[in-house]
């Protein structure tokens, strides 16, 4: 097996401190730039990629945000909703074609049972959350309570308000499909909707 090069064997080669390597791999503003162009150098030539986990204990980020899907029925998964409605699937490809241009990566869940979110925003060490759905109000309280940067997408009960958020305008939207269908020709137009309020969690 070949050996994994470490930065102290970088830091060896380009004649510098380990504290150094570490400096321009996390592009920490106390080296040159000439140093930094040597040390980048070696890290290419040696096919080197920095850990990230040794990168989250350097700078205290794991570049992960945490995107809840809501599960609702017992039955519910992240996979099964992927798999069934196409929305979500749209949905995650869209955050993630974003947020990769700034190097975070997306970690996936979906929240069902009471008092379980808040656990798994601290034991993965999130940098953000982005919830989608509506969740019982003590989720948004723990969420709260945590002081990390969070989005709401598609939420709009009053406690929504103490969070930025992102939501369509379903009243603009009902009217555009509903005046597509009348210059249609059609006259007699119906409505399926669900109500949130029968949304329940475990």
């Amino acid at each position: 097996m070949t050996k994994k090069t470490n930065i102290a064997e970088i830091a060896k080669l380009a004649g510098v401190s380990t504290a150094t390597v570490s400096y321009v791999i996390n592009d920490v503003d106390k080296v040159s730039e000439k140093t930094k162009e040597r040390v980048r150098k070696i890290m290419a030539d040696l096919d080197y990629i920095p850990s990230i986990n040794a990168r989250s204990l350097s700078n205290g980020q794991t570049r992960l945000i945490g995107v809840t899907l809501p599960l609702i029925a017992p039955s519910d998964t992240t996979g099964t909703l992927l798999e069934t409605n196409p929305f979500f699937a749209e949905y995650l490809g869209e955050i993630h074609k974003v947020i990769s241009q700034y190097g975070y990566d997306i970690l996936l869940s979906g929240i069902q049972v009471k008092g379980k979110y808040k656990n798994w925003i601290q034991s993965r060490g999130l940098d953000g959350i982005i919830l989608l759905g509506s969740y019982p109000p003590d989720i948004y309280e723990e969420v709260k309570a945590l002081n990390i940067p969070t989005v709401l997408t598609d939420v709009y009960e009053t406690y929504a308000n103490d969070f930025h958020s992102v939501n369509t305008d379903d009243a603009e939207g009902s009217y555009m499909a509903t005046k597509h269908l009348i210059g249609l020709g059609h006259k007699k137009i119906g409505f399926v909707g669900g109500s949130i309020q029968r949304a329940h969690f475990l």
